[in-house]
């Protein structure tokens, strides 16, 4: 329901301000390191959730690649 996903991002808003996880100003020094680097990531999690979401999307990728690997090469023309 639009009135409660309203409100509850409200909630959110109001009570979470000032409590995120994380040091903006480290943040900002990773960020222009990153900028600054002859090889800048494409991809640059901050901190530790953001890495550990990071990782379990990695984990799971390499999951599927792997019980699927022979399937899915499997579709190149059969060779005359």
């Amino acid at each position: 329901m639009p009135e409660y996903t309203a409100s509850s991002r409200k909630h959110y808003r109001e009570t979470n301000n000032g409590n995120q996880a994380g040091d903006p100003d480290k943040a900002i020094t990773v960020i222009m390191q990153a900028v600054d680097a002859d090889d800048t990531p494409l991809h640059l999690p901050l901190g530790p959730i953001a890495h550990a979401i990071a990782e379990r999307k990695l984990a799971a990728f390499r999951s599927d690649i792997d019980a699927w690997r022979d399937v899915s090469i499997a579709t190149d023309f059969d060779q005359p």
